[in-house]
């Protein structure tokens, strides 16, 4: 079985606060040819001096960007010949199917700032109306968070460069797990309950991502 190093394929983005202070925002991958840099809007807006940093740490100036007028999505160029490509998956994204995504975390270790490798895997847990028909497009939520730094990281089918989207934020909700209420001799009520918050990753598809790609070439 052939495995790609997808940690490759996904470079973080920095912005420089100066001197010599970088700042990690998130992430970003390349798609097409010539490839296009693809995040997040709200990634790269209100950057300063927004690069990203290839394998070998070397970090390139993020150049004409174009934010999407509607969805959190932004593309842009880097003058580098270090970016491999990922892929958009060809076929409707229905709900159980199974997706993974890798990503940054930004830690602290040994007081110096230090950017982590992240691997998640979950499935599609809802899809946009008539998203069958109209594959690749709109917001779809995932069975596990967007962690803090996950924001521009393809999600994509394991172990190939085929992407099915890009994460970037959370759907929050929540359940109780436990609730009782009384009524006290004063005719008080009180009540007590227990809640679980459940963050659900949501992704832009595919096409939406290809279609404003195509629409600045």
């Amino acid at each position: 079985m052939t495995y790609f190093d997808v940690s490759k394929m996904i470079w973080p983005i920095l912005d420089n606060l100066g001197d010599g202070n970088l700042e990690y925002l998130g992430c970003c991958f390349f798609v097409g040819s010539p490839p296009k840099l693809v995040t997040c809007r709200h990634i790269l807006e209100g950057a300063t001096s927004a690069t990203a940093q290839s394998p070998s740490d070397k970090n390139f100036l993020i150049e004409n960007i174009k934010f999407h007028h509607k969805l959190d999505l932004a593309i842009a160029d880097v003058r580098s010949s270090e970016m491999q490509i990922f892929k958009p998956l060809s076929c409707p994204l229905t709900m159980g199917g199974e997706l993974v995504a890798n990503a940054y975390l930004k830690d602290m270790i040994k007081d110096s700032k230090s950017i982590l490798p992240h691997f998640s895997k979950g499935y599609i847990t809802s899809t946009p109306l008539g998203s069958f028909l109209n594959q690749g497009r709109g917001v779809y939520n995932l069975s596990f968070p967007s962690l803090a730094g996950y924001s521009g990281a393809p999600v994509f089918v394991f172990n190939t460069t085929h992407f099915a989207g890009m994460l970037i934020g959370n759907h929050e909700s929540s359940i109780t797990v436990f609730s009782h209420s009384e009524v006290d001799d004063d005719g008080k009520k009180w009540e007590e309950k227990t809640v679980r918050v459940i963050d659900e990753g949501i992704f832009i598809g595919y096409n939406d991502i290809m279609d404003f790609i195509t629409q600045n070439i």
